[in-house]
């Protein structure tokens, strides 16, 4: 490959890191000077916590900040406008008010449609991507919100009694409305999680849960599965918690008709090829009761025990995560401390998804259950972990890294800037090429961004390490479409660390074998063209520099807003996004 790039007049560059070598022709790099990019800057009101790109050709942007401020781009987040003025006039003329949009949701069936769920149970929608709005015909608040993925005006949501101030007691009631929220229907009362049938991939969707069976498969039927509690169960509704009273049903005609799937069921999940379900199991004479896992034969509708090793059976079941399916084996986290519990033993199925043994001991995880655990996309079999050291599962020095319940937005970055000191735990990171049979730490870089020697070698104990999804600095992250690319904030030495000094970005060009330190300090990182562009920011101190590389990497340009940003997103599509919080300088 270098011989025929050298023939065809091409430079070669060596990377600094001894990884893979990058290739640009001349012509190449002509172009790329003479790219001219444009920019403009739009202050939003708060920190961005939802962005959805909507409409026909996907070139309609809306965000919304932790302020609850609504805004609109309707060309690809060039310009951007505030939707507060307009939604507040409807409510105003409908004797309501509205301060805020808690979250909006986006049909899978048509991407003109949205819902905007609003405080003082003022709720919107839209049908043109967000040109016009209506007030939906809603008398209560909504605290969740299911649209049906086959029909844009299929709406399921559920009340909070204690939020509508109709009950003493609180719990949940569910409503349905099939004109896109112009009238509703009452369901049923005390529902723990529902969803439309629907929602369950028709790969794997059991025809024998349709109201009619296979003459009934036409993917516009409005069965709905759900955990309920029987119909005996008094007092309070806590959805954090198990409960033997539970059930999992599906229920067709109005809720009319029920029929129990799972005894006990309480959580379900709908994965791209896998349907489990989750039980809380009474206590006997016997044995203590606890949490067990249901598999769900596709098709047939089905449910089979998953059966644990030995070592596992050993040990209280408390929760289960499925971190993921994709490669069609089934990678499971399973918590044996209880509440709050900072780790897990990772556990990896056979085909059917039925038998598991043991892959990686002491993965770690944050209290609201959230693993340190991903995929590189677009490579099989390649995942990263953190683990702890059993000398530091027990500590309570752990708790200083993660996220714990609770947490907002603006206490993740007043922690990320300012963290409690003290001794950190032995989280280490590891990697597996093989699906879980074997795993390793990190290679590290040789040099550093600035081309200076790291002094950092695995047989002296020192190897790479990234930080994942349950603390608060930029976690490990990869696309499909961007085969072998990766960047992860992190730090090098015997451990992770979240002391932001010590915390740099760093990058992957073959699948994680080989790593480089992409710039110093913490960064949020985004993909577009697969891969042939990287977007970096910033995102624990104030910054007003984008920074972008053509080359994967090996060199940056940058641009510079005309505002102070304390925090960032950056997006790639058509165009590039790039988001912030900011301040004036």
């Amino acid at each position: 490959a270098a011989g025929a790039a050298g023939a065809a007049g091409a430079t070669f560059s060596p990377t600094k890191d001894a990884g893979l070598p990058s290739f640009q022709s001349p012509t190449e790099t002509a172009a790329a000077a003479a790219i001219t990019i444009t920019s403009s800057f739009h202050k939003l009101e708060g920190e961005v916590m939802d962005m959805q790109w909507v409409g026909p050709e996907k070139q309609v942007v809306m965000v919304l900040t932790e302020n609850a401020i609504l805004s609109r781009s309707p060309d690809n987040g060039r310009t951007f406008e505030s939707q507060m003025p307009k939604i507040q006039k409807l409510a105003k003329d409908a004797s309501k008010s509205i301060t805020g949009v808690r979250f909006m949701t986006v049909s899978a069936a048509n991407p003109n449609c949205l819902l905007m769920v609003g405080n003082n149970n003022a709720h919107f929608v839209t049908q043109d991507a967000g040109d016009t709005y209506s007030l939906v015909n809603s008398v209560v608040p909504f605290e969740d919100i299911k649209l049906h993925p086959y029909d844009a005006n299929a709406l399921l949501a559920a009340e909070d009694t204690c939020a509508s101030k109709k009950s003493k007691e609180c719990y949940r009631k569910l409503w349905i409305s099939k004109d896109f929220g112009k009238t509703w229907t009452f369901l049923a009362d005390r529902v723990q999680q529902f969803d439309w049938l629907s929602a369950i991939p028709e790969s794997m969707r059991p025809l024998t849960w349709q109201a009619g069976g296979s003459a009934a498969l036409d993917n516009k039927g409005h069965e709905i599965i759900a955990t309920v509690f029987r119909a005996h169960k008094k007092g309070h509704q806590n959805l954090d918690t198990w409960d033997t009273d539970i059930d999992f049903i599906v229920a067709s005609n109005g809720f009319q008709n029920r029929k129990v799937l799972v005894p006990h069921g309480n959580r379900f999940l709908i994965m791209a090829n896998r349907f489990f379900v989750a039980r809380s199991l009474p206590s006997t004479a016997q044995k203590q009761g606890g949490v067990n896992l249901m598999v769900m034969v596709p098709l047939i509708g089905v449910f089979s025990p998953v059966t644990m090793p030995i070592e596992s059976d050993k040990l209280q079941h408390h929760g289960f995560t499925v971190v993921d399916t994709s490669d069609g084996q089934v990678f499971l986290q399973i918590n044996h401390q209880g509440e709050g519990a900072l780790w897990g033993n990772l556990y990896i199925s056979g085909a059917g998804g039925v038998q598991y043994s043991l892959s990686l001991p002491d993965n770690r995880r944050n209290a609201d259950g959230t693993c340190d655990f991903a995929k590189f996309e677009g490579l099989e079999g390649v995942y990263v972990a953190n683990v702890y050291d059993s000398d530091s599962i027990l500590g309570d020095s752990a708790s200083y890294m993660g996220k714990t319940l609770g947490d907002t937005p603006k206490t993740l970055h007043a922690r990320k800037k300012a963290r409690k000191v003290g001794k950190d735990p032995n989280i280490r990171t590891v990697i597996t090429f093989n699906k879980g049979s074997q795993w390793q730490l990190l290679n590290p870089p040789t040099t550093d961004s600035r081309n200076q020697a790291t002094a950092c070698y695995k047989m002296a104990g020192g190897s790479l390490h990234i930080h994942g999804t349950s603390d608060y600095w930029g976690p490990f992250y990869s696309l499909d479409s961007a085969i072998g690319l990766a960047m992860a904030t992190g730090n090098l030495g015997d451990r992770l660390t979240a002391f932001a000094s010590k915390t740099n970005t760093y990058l992957t060009r073959d699948g994680g074998l080989s790593w480089v330190e992409a710039a110093k300090g913490s960064h949020i990182y985004e993909f577009g063209d697969h891969g042939g562009v990287i977007l970096m920011a910033r995102d624990n101190v104030p910054t007003q520099t984008l920074s972008y590389s053509w080359d994967q990497g090996e060199s940056c340009g940058v641009v510079v807003a005309a505002v102070a940003c304390s925090s960032v997103c950056c997006c790639c599509c058509c165009c590039c996004l790039f988001v912030c919080d900011a301040q004036i300088a």
